[in-house]
């Protein structure tokens, strides 16, 4: 097997991976959109009713579970960038 066959393939399984995440990706904002979603609902239900705190601790978890998927979906984007550079940078050498 020659370096320019192993260079091909690797890029071939390069290319897969960033297919995959980006797949992982539009699931996590999807994600992301559906919690937002559910911390605007349990908002609002918050300010018809009188302060309850198990609403509260509900708003709070929604919360944090956002913060947690915009940081992944942060770091996955990063991730995802890199590797795209990468394969072109590959491809324009081979």
């Amino acid at each position: 097997m020659t370096l320019r066959d192993i260079r091909k393939r690797a890029l071939t399984k390069m290319e897969g991976e960033i297919l995959r995440l980006e797949k992982e990706l539009v699931k996590m904002r999807n994600s992301h959109e559906a919690l937002k979603q559910s911390l605007f609902d349990v908002s609002k239900q918050l300010n018809d009713t009188p302060s309850s705190s198990l609403l509260l601790q509900e708003t709070e978890t929604y919360k944090k579970k956002i913060a947690d998927v915009v940081v992944d979906i942060r770091n996955l984007d990063a991730r995802l960038s890199k590797m795209k550079n990468r394969a072109k940078r590959w491809q324009r050498t081979s």
